[in-house]
This record gives C-alpha cells, structure tokens and sequence, in this order.
C-alpha cells in the first residue's frame, strides 16, 4: 500500500462493471486492481493490501458477503474497508451487506459523483483510523517507557532503605570495636599500672 498513491480493488464478475468503475477512479487519481473472482482477490491482497475494497455481491465462486467474512476472519486483512456494489438495492441485501463487515453500499448502475464521495469519506475515514492507531502505539510505547522508569526509581528507593538498614547495624558494630577498643586500652594500662605497684612493693 503506496503511502502517496491510494490503490482500490474491485471485484466483480462483469468485466464491463470493472471498466468503468475503474474508468470513475482512475480519472481521480487512484490506482485501481481488479478480478473477476472473490477468492483470487483476496490471494492477491494478501500479497499487496490495498486501501480499500469494492466488492460485487454475485460472484462466480463465493458471493461477496463470503468473501467479505473470510476477509474480515484474518487479523492481517480485517482493517480494511468494504464498499459492497449490487444492483439488489433491497433493505435485506443492504443489512447482510452492513452484517458481514461492509462499510457502504452503492447500487448500480454506477453514479460516478455518488461512487466518488463514498470512496473518499472511507479513504479519508481509512487514514484517521490508521493515524489514530499509530498514536495509540507511541502511546504504549511511552507508557511502557514510564513504567520501567518508575520500576527503576522504586528499585532504586529500595536500594537506598535498605542500605540504611544495614546501615544502622553496621555503624553500631563500629561504635562498639571503638568502645571496645578504648575500654580495652583503659584496661591494658590499669593492669599496666597494677603491674608497676606490684613490682614497686616487692622491690621495698
């Protein structure tokens, strides 16, 4: 799918139907890709997705609301819009059209003024829904992002209460050697002293 060129695919069993739809869209500027078989487009839209499909209801394999609901069961090719074209225009036709995963309905013969406007509402509609998806992705991404930023933050005020809870032992033990020691050094020179008496005495 050409992010410059809009390409449709038009599926219909007439091949005349096929000349002039792709006649109307065509003389806009689209890129039109066509078959006269549901099944063979959607092997070829699984190789290139277009932006958009117009799909006949009568076709020679599976009629396109089979068509439409294979489409609409495979998670790489669901997003893409279906404008359904018959010349049924009854109300039960439209509603199963609607049902299956059709977006719009146009009747033929075709109107190229109406065909036109339903084409770009849903191309316009097509590139919003994309646009809004992509923000949705970066928007996961940052909140993802932040996630792990205050994964780190915690972790890191973790680090610290626990470096002070070791901390407090450790500088008790330290305190104490230093009583330890100074009391020990009090003592060595009392005995010292004692010694000296002692020795003083024996000596008279």
């Amino acid at each position: 799918m050409s992010e410059n060129i809009t390409t449709i695919f038009l599926a219909d069993d007439n091949p005349e139907n096929l000349k002039v739809l792709s006649d109307i869209l065509e003389a806009e500027g689209y890129h039109t890709r066509a078959s006269l078989s549901g099944i063979t487009m959607l092997e070829s839209i699984r190789v290139e997705m277009p932006d958009l499909i117009i799909l006949d209801i009568h076709m020679p394999d599976k009629d396109g609301y089979d068509i439409c609901t294979m489409l609409k069961q495979d998670d790489r090719l669901e997003s893409i819009p279906v404008i359904f074209c018959s010349a049924l225009s009854e109300t039960f036709n439209i509603v199963q059209a609607f049902e299956t995963g059709g977006v719009d309905y146009i009747t033929k013969p075709f109107r190229a003024r109406e065909v036109l406007a339903r084409v770009r509402t849903h191309i316009e509609l097509r590139r919003k829904q994309q646009s809004l998806e992509t923000a949705l992705d970066r928007l996961k991404i940052a909140q993802q992002q932040l996630i792990q930023t205050e994964k780190m933050t915690s972790l890191g005020t973790l680090v610290e209460g626990v470096a002070h809870e070791i901390n407090n032992p450790v500088n008790y033990i330290i305190n104490s050697l230093e009583a330890y020691r100074t009391d020990y050094a009090d003592l060595q020179r009392l005995l010292t002293a004692c010694s000296d008496t002692t020795m003083d005495r024996q000596a008279i």
